[in-house]
């Protein structure tokens, strides 16, 4: 397994706060959902999923320049193929959506390329359900009871 920066705990909220954020935006409550996408990226300013949740929020706001420009910022910065190719995809939908034709397909192109290659993220989506799921089956309230009090 690769070594990651943040806590067990800390994967577990910044996971949960996108999945509220999400939810919230479901129901159309742009603030709220914006306050839980915030979080989940205080913990990990990288966290692809909240990134590009948060460029669905821009959008929607009528931002979509802002959303756009976040997401080129995380696209120089990611270094994972299967992040990448998310990040090209969205940002073909966003210039698609902004009348802009050309950089469009390139960035749809760029996604399929990424996608093409078959290359992996080391930590894989079912490894990270299965991590997901034994958190939730671990952080039960009677295991937070458990825990020494704050002093």
């Amino acid at each position: 397994f690769p070594i990651i920066s943040v806590s067990l705990v800390d994967l577990s909220v910044m996971h949960c706060n996108k999945i509220i954020g999400e939810f919230v935006d479901s129901i159309n409550d742009l603030d709220k959902a914006e306050i839980h996408i915030r979080e989940a990226l205080t913990v990990d300013p990288s966290y692809i999923p909240a990134r590009i949740s948060q460029s669905v929020l821009l959008h929607r706001a009528g931002k979509t320049p802002d959303a756009i420009e976040g997401l080129e910022q995380v696209l120089s910065e990611t270094s994972t193929v299967k992040g990448s190719a998310r990040i090209q995809f969205r940002l073909g939908h966003l210039y698609e959506i902004m009348k802009n034709s050309a950089q469009a397909f390139e960035h749809f192109l760029l996604a399929n390329q990424a996608q093409a290659t078959g290359a992996h993220d080391a930590f894989s989506a079912t490894r990270f359900r299965d991590f997901v799921k034994s958190i939730r089956e671990t952080l039960t309230p009677e295991f937070a009871a458990s825990w020494p009090k704050a002093t």
